[in-house]
């Protein structure tokens, strides 16, 4: 048969003989049509797909039509290759609901009858438009009448005879600060967006009180600041010193201190920059800092209260100028954390406690076998029994709590051992010292002694120099601060305690062998069996500045000398007692006692005429006597007893540099030498020697000596008359 076709059927019957019946009804019957072939052949991918009318949640996506063997029955729309979007069987197709703002990447695909589809065209990136901004209701303003809060922390940067700069910590406001106002005396002077402002035209050596209000958006004004009270400086401002004189012996400005790396949230951290060299007095100021953190202009001293947390060390850049303009930078991060601080008090537990700020230890012993190099131990107000001693490895600085009153402790006469360097104490009152009470021993550098009231020690030996701070003679200590303290009531021998009654005279606040670059500034010293202070021996560099010391048993300072002192200053310092430089063998050089105010004499011992010994400075002292020389020179002994008279030489020699002081004309004499069986009147002295050539010989007028006020009378000769041009002695001249 063939395929697809027609065919008739028809049947009739046949017997044996052969005979046929007639045929039967027909039937027609096709055969089925040639099968047709699959299709397989997918249609072209779409062309050039472009977006128009693009809108925020809508566009309209058009392409060019695929080609197909049989036909392309729709076409589909992809975000991304994958999310299908919408189909068609048109060559566009708007898409709605999208989202503003956003991109799409978009393909399309074809499609035939047998669902063959085609490669996905190329992709047209398209983003949708932002959405259209709402209709903003109106509504009516309240009135802005809160004020900003008040400005503080105000601090002088800057002063000049005529002008200076204050600065002050940014006050706060519920909408925001847009200015603030300054007075001078209670008179507008001026206004500023800033935290600082310089006032000028002002009158040189006169004091002012410098107050800052806030002023807000709304011209609501904040309480005025607590004033400022600064003065001016004198219309003849300070130079370098005449004569030949060195500005320093220590040499350029220098920071020795060094600044604690952690502070703890919501607690006051404290530090003051140490320097030395340069011509002091020094201004302070802060470059750079997180609001908030103040620095005193006359004493550099800093005060930050840390917050509550910081994800990051803050950075603090100081800068210390001196006199004469030279400055130097200290840049140091602070870490807030909780970490690495533990904390005593006397109402603590050392067996329960976790030395945590609400968990406390009570004993500071228990507590400094804790921690690590370089944590703090926080000590609580209240009073404190029995001896400490510092652990290696272990927490190295311990301080008062801030904000508490100082911690007493009495240590039962014991000493303490410092056992590493950037040991720190501060804040604390100690007493019932034994012997040496911090005995440093062992290469210990960067000390740090701040702020403590340190007070009775005995000592029952002969002759070990008992002190409060002991620097052993077998190592070298570098960069030790000495600063703020009280020191008193120090019992040698010769006390008469526990009946003991032999005067030995060996003990000092600090006996200080081998350091160097030390800062011993504003200490009150008194009542020590000894000199108040003393630097042994091969001392270099070292500083001792601002300080008062009065009523101890052998003079003020002693610079001995068994080996060297090397470049010391002595400056600006009230000493009852006067200066004792030399004592023992060794040699001196580049010693400059400059600046004081001296009750008593400057007395230079033998070792002075060693060939060594050179350059010793005395200059714009005021001298008042509680003997009969101003300066003395003891000369050391032959064998045979008779005087070696090479101390008093050298002195006299043009090593010995005295000029611009004032010695007071109730000296007997000026100079002492021998045993004190030779001297020299004021003229011999000036005339034969050279010496004191621009001093004065005449009443000091100091304020009140029996009050203990030693500034010069405004009348005094020393007012304006140092070699600098400044005041001679330690302090200004009244008003």
């Amino acid at each position: 048969m063939t395929a697809g076709t027609t065919y008739t059927y028809a049947v009739r019957a046949v017997d044996a003989a052969g005979n046929f019946s007639a045929f039967g009804g027909n039937l027609n019957v096709s055969t089925l049509a040639p099968a047709s072939p699959v299709d397989t052949d997918p249609p072209s991918a779409p062309t050039a797909p472009a977006a128009s009318q693009v809108t925020a949640t809508s566009l309209t996506l058009s392409w060019g039509a695929s080609s197909d063997n049989t036909g392309v029955v729709r076409y589909e729309v992809y975000r991304n290759g994958t999310t299908l979007l919408g189909s068609t069987a048109q060559t566009f197709l708007v898409l709605t609901g999208l989202t503003a703002n956003t991109t799409y990447s978009l393909t399309v695909k074809a499609f035939d009858a047998a669902g063959n589809a085609s490669v996905a065209s190329i992709t047209v990136v398209v983003s949708t438009a932002a959405a259209p901004a709402k209709p903003v209701t109106p509504v009516t303003p309240v009135p802005d009448t809160t004020a900003p809060s008040v400005p503080a922390g105000l601090a002088a940067s800057n002063v000049a005879s005529t002008s200076l700069t204050v600065s002050w910590t940014a006050s706060t406001d519920n909408v925001g600060v847009v200015a603030y106002k300054v007075y001078r005396d209670g008179a507008l002077v001026g206004s500023t967006n800033v935290t600082s402002f310089t006032l000028t035209g002002l009158t040189a050596s006169t004091s002012y009180a410098i107050a800052v209000r806030a002023v807000d958006a709304a011209a609501n004004a904040s309480a005025a600041s607590a004033a400022l009270n600064v003065s001016t400086g004198s219309a003849t401002p300070p130079t370098g010193p005449t004569g030949g004189y060195p500005v320093s012996v220590i040499g350029p400005v220098e920071i020795i201190s060094w600044a604690p790396a952690t502070a703890y949230p919501g607690v006051p951290y404290r530090y003051r920059v140490g320097v030395i060299g340069g011509q002091a007095p020094y201004t302070y100021s802060v470059v750079t800092a997180p609001s908030g953190v103040t620095i005193a202009a006359s004493t550099g001293e800093l005060s930050w209260t840390a917050p509550a947390s910081a994800a990051t060390p803050v950075s603090i850049k100081l800068r210390a100028t001196d006199s004469l303009g030279a400055a130097v930078d200290q840049t140091f991060s602070v870490q807030v954390t909780s970490s690495g601080f533990y904390f005593v008090s006397p109402t603590g537990n050392d067996s329960t406690g976790t030395g945590t700020l609400a968990s406390p230890w009570k004993t500071i012993a228990h507590a400094l076998t804790k921690g690590a190099t370089g944590d703090t131990l926080y000590v609580r107000g209240g009073s404190y029994t029995g001896g400490f001693d510092f652990v290696a490895g272990k927490i190295t600085r311990i301080v008062g709590y801030p904000g508490d009153a100082m911690p007493a402790i009495d240590l039962n006469f014991t000493n303490i051992n410092p056992r590493s360097s950037r040991t720190w104490v501060e804040g604390l009152e100690i007493f019932n010292f034994s012997h040496h009470g911090f005995h440093v021993d062992g290469s210990q550098s960067d000390l740090v002694f701040r702020r403590n009231h340190m007070h009775h020690l005995y000592d029952p030996s002969q002759s070990e120099n008992p002190s409060f701070i002991f620097f052993a003679d077998n190592q070298y200590y570098d960069r030790i601060i000495i600063q703020d303290n009280i020191f008193h009531d120090l019992f040698d021998r010769g006390s008469g305690l526990h009946g003991d009654t032999t005067a030995n005279y060996h003990g000092g606040a600090s006996v200080m062998y081998n350091v160097r670059s030390a800062l011993v500034e504003n200490n009150e010293v008194w009542a020590i069996d000894g000199p108040c202070f003393k630097d042994k021996d091969n001392g270099q560099r070292n500083t001792f500045r601002g300080n008062y010391f009065h009523d101890c048993a052998s003079g003020a300072i002693h610079l001995a000398s068994q080996y060297t002192q090397d470049r010391i200053e002595v400056s600006w310092n009230v000493l009852i007692g006067g200066v004792s430089i030399g004592q023992q063998p060794g040699y001196i050089r580049d010693i400059d006692i400059r600046h004081n105010t001296l009750l008593g004499s400057i007395e230079f011992g033998c070792v002075v005429g060693d060939p060594n010994s050179k350059n010793f400075i005395v200059r714009d002292n005021i001298l008042v006597p509680d003997n009969f020389f101003a300066y003395a020179s003891i000369n050391c002994k032959f064998p045979d007893n008779t005087l070696d008279l090479s101390s008093q030489n050298k002195t006299l020699s043009a090593e010995g540099r005295f000029d611009y002081n004032l010695v007071d004309s109730s000296y007997a004499h000026v100079f002492g030498y021998g045993w004190y069986a030779t001297n020299l009147d004021w003229s011999t002295w000036r005339t034969t020697y050279g010496k004191d050539a621009h001093s004065k010989k005449t009443t000091a007028q100091l304020t009140s000596v029996s009050l203990k006020d030693y500034r010069p009378k405004a009348t005094s000769a020393a007012c304006g008359a140092a070699s600098d041009g400044r005041a001679m002695g330690a302090l200004a001249c009244a008003p």
